[in-house]
């Protein structure tokens, strides 16, 4: 009998293994090229109100203390973490008390903050990990607990002391006040602005601004505080957050001009750098001076150059002149290092052109290198020492620096005319303390 013959097509020959390895992979990558299509188009405009920023890897290592919340946290980066959930219920009496206050209901107070989700998102540089509804419960309780706690410093009458755990017993005031001054710990202020609008006229409060200025004006290490918040206040100057309200009291009166010139961006930890703002724009022309040789305080003393207390408003305006240096005081004790390590932090991330602190802390670096140069300068009323101990705050001055980066060197000329005036002036005695320090 007849085979049937194939009156169908010719089958297909065999696909190598060739080309079923790149059909393989073209569906691989459309597949690929689809989700990532879908994260572009779902990616978020970043927003030019960003300003509470997570503390950079390279300045964190350094202390990663200084910049973490030990009993309360505020706002959403820090919440729900196990050492700080036992705040939360107090933060809930203040919210209660807050309320009892304005006359406000709570469902109000809620859809008040729930019209500024948006623009509360928007202060934060990195998304927020908490849904819209956890969001806004975060910031209404912690925008009522920071307004009430304001009051109740200004006001001891706002205190209740059977169930206020902050200011009776255990007394956590101060553990709270160093929460409120770390970058990462920070709502922003236009809420609490907003919300403190609640209060009926007829309690005749001062302004929250004024409230929080009471709060840190100890913490300004700055004579010329007072009249710069009276400027700050009625320019209208927009305040961020709390760490920015203490950075701008810091700042000197008028901004300083910049160096025409721009340097190699250098961190402390490179032995090449200075900086701080100078009241010239011409720069000398010159090579780029070794700073790193600049004499530390021992080494000017003996080369007779005199100290004296800086009589300017601002702790960076630092002057030498007819062989006389003028510091502004500077107060160290306890919370000094955690305050300026979060003043550098909010800086480098918000703040690079006006690098004031970062400059100040190199120039610093430079003068102080041993305890020696810290007893000088205590001597001389310039370091005014909480800590009892010199090598601390030596080590302190040191460290600070460590990971900050400056892209201009505003103090060169200054650390200039220190080294021409060490080099014509031989040290009267040639036994100088070597310093630990590069």
């Amino acid at each position: 009998m007849e085979e049937p013959r194939n009156l169908g097509k010719t089958a297909m020959p065999a696909k190598s293994e060739a080309e079923t390895k790149s059909e393989e992979r073209k569906m691989s990558a459309d597949k690929m090229a689809h989700d990532i299509e879908n994260q572009l188009d779902n990616l978020s405009d970043l927003s030019r109100e960003r300003c509470i920023y997570r503390v950079p890897e390279r300045l964190r290592q350094v202390n990663e203390k200084a910049y973490s919340p030990q009993v309360v946290s505020i706002g959403p980066l820090h919440h729900g973490k196990e050492p700080l959930k036992a705040m939360e219920e107090h933060k809930l009496r203040y919210l209660r008390h807050f309320l009892s206050r304005t006359k406000v209901s709570l469902s109000d107070y809620i859809q008040k903050i729930q019209d500024q989700e948006e623009k509360l998102r928007g202060f934060y540089a990195e998304p927020i990990v908490f849904d819209k509804d956890e969001f806004i419960r975060i910031v209404s309780v912690d925008a009522a607990f920071v307004i009430d706690l304001l009051l109740r410093f200004h006001y001891s009458n706002y205190r209740e002391d059977e169930d206020d755990y902050v200011f009776s017993k255990p007394t956590m005031i101060w553990d709270v006040f160093r929460d409120l001054k770390l970058l990462e710990n920070q709502l922003p202020f236009f809420i609490l602005q907003d919300l403190f609008t609640l209060f009926p006229s007829s309690h005749q409060l001062p302004s929250l601004l004024e409230i929080s200025y009471e709060l840190f004006q100890s913490e300004i290490d700055s004579k010329g505080k007072k009249y710069k918040f009276d400027k700050i206040s009625s320019s209208g100057v927009e305040v961020k957050h709390f760490v920015d309200l203490i950075r701008t009291l810091y700042l000197p009166l008028e901004p300083k001009k910049k160096p025409k010139t721009t340097a190699t961006p250098e961190t402390t930890d490179t032995p090449n750098i200075t900086a701080t703002p100078e009241t010239t724009d011409t720069p000398k022309t010159r090579d780029k001076p070794n700073t790193t040789a600049t004499p530390n305080v021992t080494e000017l003393h003996q080369a007779g150059v005199k100290f004296k207390v800086g009589k300017d408003s601002s702790l960076f305006d630092i002057k030498f002149s007819r062989g006389i240096l003028e510091i502004p005081k500077l107060r160290v004790d306890d919370i000094t290092d955690l305050k300026l390590r979060n003043l550098l932090a909010f800086e480098q991330c918000h703040h690079r052109v006006e690098a004031y602190l970062a400059n100040y802390v190199f120039l610093m670096k430079r003068l102080v290198k041993t305890p020696k140069d810290v007893q000088l300068l205590v001597e001389k009323g310039i370091i005014e020492n909480w800590l009892g101990d010199t090598q601390k705050i030596s080590t302190l001055l040191h460290d600070l620096g460590t990971g900050v980066m400056v892209d201009n060197s505003y103090y060169a000329p200054l650390c200039e005319e220190l080294i021409e005036y060490r080099e014509v002036s031989p040290p009267e005695d040639p036994q100088i303390s070597p310093s630990p320090y590069p």
